[in-house]
């Protein structure tokens, strides 16, 4: 049985399944009378029925039956344990001289065949999952055997963003072959100067100049014979065309009449008009004879336009052809340098780009300030005699190997990578910007440069292996949807992301990378199921399952994999030599966390603390090797610094808060004995378990648990309370009504209870209640049951019987107390020395039995044939006062 209790941080991991016969739950405990209790944060014990039967113990095995066979030994010594059942002895174990790696010395055969096959097989949806408990070294192999098998994964191509100049905000792709990235953009930088260079000093060379200059007189010629063919026919009526600068920069023409040899406008001809100067009869004369002219004015007009317009597009022209010759020459041989389809298409838009804006090329970005573009009067030299000043400035020239983007070309690799190393990125902080990249924002508020585009951890593993821990993946919002998106369609986007909004963003939105490359997902025990309920593709994106076991058998072979897994955390850390002996006591403790004598934890990770505080403790002796009793004191000193919630509920019951009997008989009253976990500690908590019974109706027999009707009760518990139901159907209604209605209660119980572990003893509290047979309190109870009556195997009895050990040791050893327990369960001894040498000495006993009726005798020193006896009379008793 287990008590549960409500934890104070939230998690934020994804649930994974329960262990079978038991579930997490949680609910806040206080004590008696208000007072809280002293547990900080305690989580729910795995304890329950188990799922596979384990094999009895040889020692103490029976034939498990309706009924317990008859002996001539009393119940008491038939089911006594003997101290050397209690506890596994670890001889010294001296490690190999042969040095392993990691991947060998944690024995972890199938999970270690499983990445092999996942490492090797480079096909879609072969990523690997690996599941296990956390400390059991799952990174740390994973690593290692990547290390040692040096996969060569895929040797995939340099990825290059190019600028692309018909849609600037969605740079183009480029892919070049392994190593090639580099190269490619200090060529394209080089290219882009020398074109600039090249552009510049041909289009103010001399000749180009001389014939800008042709064109131009040519164009002004005929302006100028346009306007002096009206001038000539303005002055024949007394008029004139005068001409003047206008707002924009060009000329602006209007005519006006001519007075005393000078031409006047019409509000000043008006004026004299009024003085009487002019006639008004002239005035209206002239006047008619300019509006003609004006309109002969607005013609000439739209010539000059014309000519001006068809002058500068014959210049681009000159241009344009100037420019094509040397664009063609000098991309025609980067195009044979780099003869890839994707360079191609880009120097084709870039030639195209280049003609479309060739002013900015040869003079430089107008956006600039003139004083970072063009160089001072004084160093500007002087144009040829006799020609006219140059129509494009020198710029000064740009710095090499610095990407040009004030002439629009921008070059930013990505992805590069040379030699045959395959890429191994551990990403242990895995948010949306540190796996597929981020686009920094200008400051300034324009479009992202591509020196801005930063790849994730996904580009940095392309062509290799990426690993994630799920429990960070999760945690990050949106983020494992991206990845799943990202690994099915083998593409990956540099964006921008919304956490809140679940969708990416971004000014600058390059396009989507190909990516090929293995996800391996470290996450916890039973998390590759969920997965696998919740997203029906899973499967077929996590195709390899690595599923380290938590515990592995307590072999010869595997005790000399310890010692040398010690040896390998020695070399590593540079620690103090282990003895034997202390190599044997690193074995019996992770037997210990293994929870059976003939099991070892696989939580690698213990081991290695404990290793490391056990050399922390020798060098501060000032001793030179580690023995046993360093060992010891190390897992001391590990215990007190966590002891503190299972020191409080002992103080309680020291105090009285926690009502407990331990000695003398008391009717409907049980010793039950639960887990409790804190943080970083398992501990056995004794709990009062009382029964009432009583006549009643058909329609209302049966057995009420009180934690379920508030609330405090889980799942398990429930299904417990429901089986002694069933039992007490088959022993005292098989042929008529029951009529019994019944009370079960853990007492003094604030946080709530799960699992059946307990089952066994409320079923001895609830017949103690209906025949008033006294229990002995001097015993405590742990084991489930089924609807037969066998005593069926639970977790937690190592913790268990130490809890109750403990409260019998405060209160003074009587050698009457002890621990009934399931035959199943005595594979699992690992207890203190400290209760071993109690029973050693008669000072506690441990007793294994098969059956309620084994339990019940030994609790009660009644026989059972009695014990049922007095059950039938009393339910017969019931009906009668019922009927």
């Amino acid at each position: 049985m287990k008590k549960k209790h409500k934890s104070r941080r939230p998690s934020r991991k994804k649930p994974t399944p329960p262990a079978k016969g038991g579930r997490k739950t949680a609910a806040k405990q206080s004590g008696p009378a208000g007072k809280s209790a002293p547990l900080r944060e305690v989580k729910v014990e795995k304890s329950t029925v188990k799922s596979k039967a384990r094999k009895p113990d040889p020692s103490t095995a029976r034939v498990v039956g309706l009924r317990p066979t008859r002996h001539s030994k009393s119940v008491r010594e038939r089911t006594r344990l003997a101290p050397s059942a209690l506890r596994w002895s670890c001889p010294p174990i001296s490690s190999g001289s042969r040095k392993h790696g990691i991947s060998t010395l944690l024995g972890q055969d199938r999970p270690i065949a499983a990445l092999r096959t996942g490492l090797a097989l480079y096909a879609p949806g072969y990523n690997i999952f690996v599941s296990g408990m956390p400390g059991s070294g799952r990174t740390r192999l994973v690593t290692d055997l990547i290390r040692r098998l040096k996969p060569t994964g895929k040797l995939v191509e340099d990825r290059v963003f190019v600028s692309n100049f018909r849609q600037p905000n969605r740079p183009r792709l480029i892919t070049l072959p392994r190593g090639e990235g580099p190269n490619f953009r200090d060529d394209m930088h080089e290219l882009v100067h020398v074109l600039q260079e090249t552009l510049g000093s041909v289009l103010r060379s001399r000749t180009h100049r001389v014939s800008h200059d042709l064109v131009l007189r040519s164009a002004e010629e005929r302006e100028k014979r346009l306007m002096a063919a009206l001038d000539r026919q303005a002055k024949k009526d007394g008029l004139s065309v005068v001409q003047f600068p206008g707002s924009g920069g060009g000329m602006m023409a209007d005519i006006y009449p001519i007075y005393e040899g000078e031409a006047v406008n019409l509000e000043a001809f008006r004026d004299l008009v009024a003085q009487g100067q002019v006639s008004n009869a002239k005035y209206l004369r002239l006047r008619a004879k300019r509006d003609k002219l004006m309109d002969r004015l607005e013609e000439v007009t739209e010539r000059l336009l014309r000519i001006t317009h068809d002058t500068d597009e014959e210049l681009r022209k000159m241009d344009r052809h100037v420019a094509i010759h040397v664009l063609r020459s000098h991309l025609r041989s980067f195009g044979r340098r780099w003869n890839h389809d994707e360079v191609t298409g880009f120097l084709d838009s870039l030639q195209e780009y280049i003609l479309l804006d060739l002013d900015r090329w040869v003079t430089g970005d107008p956006r600039h300030d003139a004083e970072d573009h063009l160089p001072d009067d004084s160093t500007q030299p002087p144009p040829p005699e006799g020609l006219p000043q140059p129509p494009y400035p020198t710029p000064p020239p740009a710095g090499r190997g610095e990407p040009v983007r004030f002439l629009g070309v921008e070059v930013h690799v990505v992805k590069t990578s040379d030699g045959d190393e395959c890429p191994v990125v551990l990403e242990t902080h895995p948010t949306y910007s540190n796996l597929f990249g981020v686009v920094e924002q200008s400051r300034d508020g324009h479009t992202p440069s591509l020196g801005q585009v930063h790849p994730g951890s996904i580009l940095r593993s392309d062509g290799g292996y990426l690993i994630l821990r799920l429990s960070e993946l999760m945690s990050e919002p949106g983020v494992w949807t991206q990845l799943k998106r990202a690994v099915k369609v083998g593409r990956v986007e540099i964006r921008e992301f919304d956490p809140n909004s679940g969708v990416t963003s971004g000014t600058l939105q390059p396009e989507a990378v190909p990516i090929t490359l293995k996800v391996i997902l470290i996450g916890d025990p039973g998390a590759y199921e969920t997965l696998a309920i919740e997203d029906s593709q899973f499967l077929q994106t996590f195709k390899i399952h690595a599923e380290f076991d938590t515990v592995m058998p307590a072999t010869k072979g595997n005790m000399r994999r310890y010692a040398d897994l010690v040896e390998w955390f020695r070399r590593e850390e540079k620690l103090c030599p282990f003895s034997a002996d202390a190599n044997a006591a690193i074995v019996e403790y992770g037997a210990r966390l293994a929870g059976r004598k003939d099991k070892l934890t696989a939580r690698y990770g213990e081991l290695a603390d404990l290793a490391r505080e056990a050399s922390f403790i020798c060098e501060s002796a000032g001793a030179k090797i580690i023995t046993r009793a360093h060992i010891e004191q190390a897992i001391q000193t590990r215990t007190y610094r966590v002891d503190l919630p299972r020191e409080c509920v002992e103080r309680d019951f020291k105090d009285g808060y926690l009502l407990m009997q331990s000695k003398g008989k008391t009717v409907g009253q049980i010793n039950a004995l639960t887990v409790l976990e804190s943080d970083a500690l398992i501990f056995g908590k004794p709990s009062r378990v009382t029964a009432v019974t009583g006549a009643g109706p058909v329609n209302r027999s049966g057995v009420v648990n009180i934690e379920r009707e508030s609330d405090l009760s889980g799942p398990l518990h429930d299904k417990g309370v429901m089986i002694l139901h069933g039992y007490l159907l088959r022993e005292l209604a098989s042929e008529e009504p029951l009529n019994l209605q019944a009370t079960i209660c853990f007492e003094q119980t604030y946080g709530g209870v799960d699992g059946d572990s307990a089952s066994s003893a409320e079923l001895c509290a609830l017949l103690s209640s209906l025949t008033d047979i006294p229990i002995d309190q001097g015993f405590g109870v742990t084991g489930s049951i089924n609807q037969l009556g066998v005593i069926q195997a639970v977790s937690g009895v190592n913790e268990k019987i130490e809890g109750f050990f403990r409260l019998c040791r405060s209160r003074g050893l009587t050698g009457t107390q002890g621990v009934i327990l399931p035959v199943a369960n005595v594979a699992d001894m690992m207890l203190d020395p400290e209760v071993v040498a109690a029973v050693a000495a008669g000072k506690f006993s441990i007793h294994a039995v098969t059956h309620v009726d084994e339990m019940m005798e030994l609790l009660t020193g009644v026989p059972m044939k009695k014990v049922r006896a007095a059950a039938v009379e009393r339910v017969a008793q019931f009906r009668k006062m019922s009927g």
